[in-house]
């Protein structure tokens, strides 16, 4: 697992991009509009959104905002089945 606090100001975020790792984007203050794949919504301080794996996605932000950003770091030697090789 790697979390990371972050902290944008209004008009900043980040741009569309995808990784294998998923993402919770968890807002402490402020309210980002997220992008995920062709949706588009407000997660405003005390929600949360979930990035699943490869799925484009963007974070800006509407006022300066604070979030935590949890990705779920994956073992290349992880199997589907749960167990390390």
């Amino acid at each position: 697992m790697e979390l990371t606090k972050i902290s944008f100001k209004h008009g900043e975020g980040a741009e569309m991009h995808q990784h294998p790792e998923e993402q919770i984007l968890y807002v402490l203050e402020g309210l980002f509009e997220v992008t995920l794949g062709d949706e588009i919504y407000e997660v405003h301080a005390g929600q949360a959104s979930f990035h699943p794996s490869n799925v484009p996605h963007r974070a800006v932000c509407q006022e300066d905002a604070t979030a935590l950003s949890f990705k779920r770091l994956v073992d290349p030697n992880y199997d589907k089945t749960g167990g390390l090789s």
